[in-house]
């Protein structure tokens, strides 16, 4: 069976600024959270979903880079 170590506590004073930062953290642990949900309409970006075929723009965007990074790969002439 291994031998624990035991280490002794020490205690340390805070310096005002650590002891400020200590208190506002546990100050902030005490506030009141509220919540408020809420439905957002979004008709506008629905149709311009619907207009847009996402599937094929994205198809394309990465021919595009593959095509600038084949052409960056190239030596130098």
């Amino acid at each position: 069976m291994p031998k624990l170590l035991m280490i002794p506590l020490r205690r340390y004073l805070f310096t005002m600024m650590q002891g400020a930062a200590s208190r506002n953290m546990v100050g902030s642990l005490a506030t009141f959270i509220f919540r408020v949900g809420y439905t957002i309409t979004t008709n506008a970006l629905n149709e311009l979903y619907k207009k847009v075929d996402i599937y094929s723009f994205s198809r394309r965007w990465k021919e595009l880079v593959d095509k600038a990074q084949a052409k960056q790969l190239q030596p130098q002439e």
